[in-house]
């Protein structure tokens, strides 16, 4: 009987670490793009966009745990359509005409998402999470080039891992905060113009 009980005590212990290890994380892409007030500054004027991912990793990071290997973080999303689509309405709010990429047009936009992260810092008392995010941004108008890199970082101290709803909130305000750099970026946007 006391081994029984033994063995029960034991299997519920490992129960209950097994449960309080991480589990793999989704997160959805829902930037929140500043609109601009109506423009007209592009007149009408074709500018070809293309997005390429060109992070070096599709994990975003991973959430550590003391009982085992940190969980990964991935995208529910496909960044090159949520990048696209915030640029296309930031273009169309500054009075251009976004089309999908094609090399002879006059007007070329390219963004390389080179990278979109998170990390946990794992300390004594506390923790800490970094997100950061970097967009560069190759524009051609007649004949010149515009290049300019983009980028968004948060870093926060905590007590308490933070949900899967709070790494998502946290990776959209830094993500939202790299495409509005874009999207308000007024020289970007005169260049294209020309």
């Amino acid at each position: 009987m006391k081994n029984k009980i033994k063995t029960l005590f034991i299997a519920s212990i490992l129960s209950s670490l097994s449960a309080c290890a991480f589990v793999p994380e989704q997160v959805h892409l829902q930037p929140q793009v500043i609109p601009v007030t109506s423009s007209n500054i592009g007149k009408g004027k074709m500018v070809a966009v293309q997005v390429i991912d060109a992070r070096s990793n599709t994990t975003l990071g991973g959430r550590p745990s003391g009982y085992g290997p940190a969980a990964s973080i991935t995208l529910a999303d496909n960044i090159q359509t949520v990048v696209q689509a915030a640029i296309y309405q930031g273009l169309t709010d500054y009075g251009f005409k976004p089309i999908p990429f094609n090399p002879n047009t006059t007007r070329k936009l390219t963004l390389r998402v080179i990278a979109l992260n998170y990390r946990q810092h794992e300390g004594f008392f506390t923790s800490s999470v970094e997100v950061n995010s970097t967009i560069e941004a190759t524009a051609n108008n007649e004949s010149n080039n515009y290049d300019h890199v983009y980028r968004g970082e948060q870093n926060s101290n905590i007590i308490v891992t933070p949900t899967s709803g709070q790494d998502s909130h946290n990776i959209n305000v830094v993500f939202s905060n790299t495409l509005n750099q874009i999207t308000q970026d007024d020289q970007l946007m005169h260049f294209l113009a020309k």
